[in-house]
């Protein structure tokens, strides 16, 4: 690359490709996701979500859906039998408790 008069005079493709190139580099940086598209075709958003396991662990995932967390269910065969009763227990329905009120004038 020549410079003859405040304009430039390129003498071979290689000073061209060596003058353009840092005009149109990409600088990875820390800074460079939040000026930047994401570089894939497709980009679904995911939610973080706290899976709960029934022996009270967690573990973070990322999903589709947006939630605080999800609850794993209790395996029935591995409670012992008192906490598989008073677990089937509470999942019968209520029996309703009817009051009636006699009003006798």
């Amino acid at each position: 690359m020549v410079k003859l008069g405040g304009c430039f005079f390129f003498n071979s493709v290689v000073s061209i490709y060596l003058f353009i190139t840092p005009l149109f580099a990409v600088h990875y940086s820390a800074h460079r996701a939040a000026i930047a598209k994401i570089g894939r075709k497709e980009y679904i958003r995911r939610y973080p979500v706290t899976i709960l396991r029934a022996d009270g662990s967690t573990i973070k995932i990322r999903v589709a859906e947006p939630r605080e967390f999800v609850q794993l269910p209790v395996d029935l065969e591995a409670l012992t039998e008192d906490e598989r009763r008073q677990r089937l227990a509470a999942r019968k329905p209520k029996v309703k408790q009817i009051h009636e009120v006699r009003i006798l004038f």
